[in-house]
């Protein structure tokens, strides 16, 4: 039915592409094998710094408590903006288990009374149903000096 070898050829890399499109996985999950995306959202209040947290995602459903303890280092300067480093760990226990993840990043003033704070956690003890769990990722979050909202986003391995 084909008679000329281009044709034949440009008709199989079209025919491999569409079955290698059709076994593909849209989304980040897709190049992760074994791994599985986790969101936790939580909010609280500075003084003390702690309050409540919901994991989402493929990596499960659960809500709880938290506790965050955190080292702020000195003031810094880039391009002529404040920021400072702040290291520690994030305890969330939950009704189906607790996590500790360990984070450090920058925060900046974006105004009276209002900080931007980013940078990356990894997961340093687990329990209960999260037993097992390796993962890291990042995180971003604001705080008016009385209230707090972080959003924990990654990769774990169960």
């Amino acid at each position: 039915m084909f008679r000329t070898p281009l044709l034949r050829r440009v008709l199989g890399l079209l025919t491999a592409s569409l079955a290698l499109g059709a076994i593909t996985i849209s989304g980040a999950d897709a190049t992760t094998a074994g791994k599985l995306r986790v969101v936790i959202t939580e909010s609280g209040t500075v003084y003390p710094l702690g309050g409540t947290f919901v994991l989402t995602e493929p990596a499960g459903n659960d809500s709880g408590t938290s506790t965050i303890q955190v080292n702020i280092g000195p003031g810094l300067f880039r391009d002529g903006q404040r920021y400072e480093i702040h290291r520690g760990e994030d305890s969330l226990n939950g009704k189906k288990g607790g996590l500790t993840l360990a984070f450090s990043g920058a925060s900046v003033n974006a105004g009276t009374n209002l900080y931007i704070e980013d940078g990356t956690w990894h997961v340093t003890a687990a329990s209960g149903v999260y037993k097992g769990w390796k993962g890291s990722g990042r995180w971003a979050g604001t705080d008016n000096g009385q209230k707090y909202h972080f959003q924990w986003e990654g990769l774990i391995t169960p």
